[in-house]
């Protein structure tokens, strides 16, 4: 079928499939396909999957704030109970296989996501208004475990801080990527921390949360040296770095949840509040061959036990005493629901917290669009984060 100018084609007939996109392929077409060898799965079934998630993962990659492509596509097919086989697609000329769920997570990761943050980010350089500190160890591993600290050169004395926890389904993404946007957030008056962290499947959970606490305790040891008001810290989170931000958060904050995990917590510390933007806060696997359920198994020591599943539930640890939440998400983001959950949560627990859904049925934002610092809808919502914060200073 076509939507909107782009070839869609979904199958049962494997040969078909690949056929039908390396001809795409020469002839210099965009293209994809999405197979499945599971016989129960009709014609008709898939014709009603086809335009409701195969078309938007197209129309949405064709643009700067492409995140949710293949991410977006596999999870509609988890919540199906679809087991999806492999996905090809023809993109530009560059072809893209994936065998499995979590090959195609691997692949969005580290091509897909990759290329369209490259479009996202090009010819932004360092605003002059910035002063920065750039690849500085708060740990051990040289690696991994380093940051940066943003802040505008005009502020004298200590500033309050952002600690951001980057996305990237907990096996992509770094402080590079996210260091135009944590300057920007610098603008607005603030000391920005930015750091990349120990991801998966090469380190396991909870590495990526121990590397969050590691940057606290840094921030409050190295406080002096880099004009750091402690007392009032914060800290932004999307898509996974939202995931971690929320359990860190929870670690702080439940006595009896902290007792988990083998790291010490710096005492008597929280953030005097958050911003969790596009999150993930209640991890859920559905079939055995399902994206989740693969992505788990690397992230995961266990791969997925029921214990596991239960830690990394955000939701179910969140007491009274956790910090006020701005909570975020957009009309075209595939974790839209994950932030109604949280909301309730919060409610239930008497937490401050605001709710946000950004743009509309003739804006359909998507996930962690708030990255793109040229779009006045990333301004607005980084506008309205930093507003909230400065509440509590």
């Amino acid at each position: 079928s076509e939507f909107e100018g782009y070839p869609i084609y979904v199958t049962r007939d494997l040969g078909e499939a690949k056929r039908w996109v390396l001809n795409s392929r020469k002839r210099k077409e965009r293209c994809g396909a999405l197979y499945s060898s599971n016989g129960k799965y009709t014609k008709k079934a898939f014709s009603q999957l086809n335009n409701y998630f195969v078309a938007k993962w197209f129309i949405d990659a064709d643009g700067p704030d492409s995140s949710n492509t293949l991410t977006y596509a596999a999870s509609e097919f988890d919540v199906q109970g679809l087991e999806l086989d492999w996905a090809l697609l023809c993109w530009d000329m560059d072809l893209y296989y994936a065998k499995d769920g979590w090959h195609q997570q691997r692949m969005l990761s580290e091509r897909f996501f990759k290329k369209s943050d490259d479009i996202r980010d090009k010819g932004l350089t360092t605003p002059k208004e910035i002063l920065r500190y750039d690849d500085i160890l708060y740990g051990k591993n040289k690696a991994w475990q380093k940051l940066d600290v943003y802040r505008p050169k005009k502020a004298k004395g200590k500033l309050p801080v952002i600690i951001s926890v980057h996305g990237g389904g907990w096996v992509y993404g770094d402080k590079e990527r996210y260091q135009y946007y944590c300057m920007d957030l610098a603008k607005r008056g603030f000391a920005v921390v930015n750091f990349t962290y120990r991801l998966a499947p090469d380190y396991k959970f909870p590495s990526s949360i121990e590397d969050t606490n590691s940057v606290v305790k840094w921030v409050l040891k190295n406080a002096e040296e880099y004009q750091l008001d402690t007392d009032h810290v914060f800290a932004v989170g999307d898509s996974a770095g939202a995931h971690n931000l929320s359990l860190y958060t929870s670690i702080l904050t439940n006595k009896e949840y902290v007792k988990n995990y083998a790291f010490r917590t710096p005492k008597d510390f929280c953030f005097r509040a958050i911003a969790l933007n596009c999150g993930s806060y209640n991890v859920k696997i559905s079939g055995k061959n399902s994206l989740t359920r693969m992505l788990m198994a690397d992230y995961l020591p266990e791969k997925g036990s029921k214990k596991e599943l239960e830690l990394l539930c955000c939701i179910d640890h969140i007491t009274e005493n956790y910090p006020p939440v701005f909570v975020m998400t957009a009309v075209g983001d595939f974790l839209k629901d994950q932030a109604i959950e949280i909301v309730k949560k919060l409610t239930e627990k008497n937490i401050p917290h605001v709710f946000r859904l950004y743009g509309d049925s003739n804006n359909r934002l998507g996930h962690v669009f708030h990255c793109n610092i040229r779009s006045k809808d990333a301004a607005l919502c980084n506008d309205e984060e930093c507003d909230f914060f400065k509440k509590f200073i």
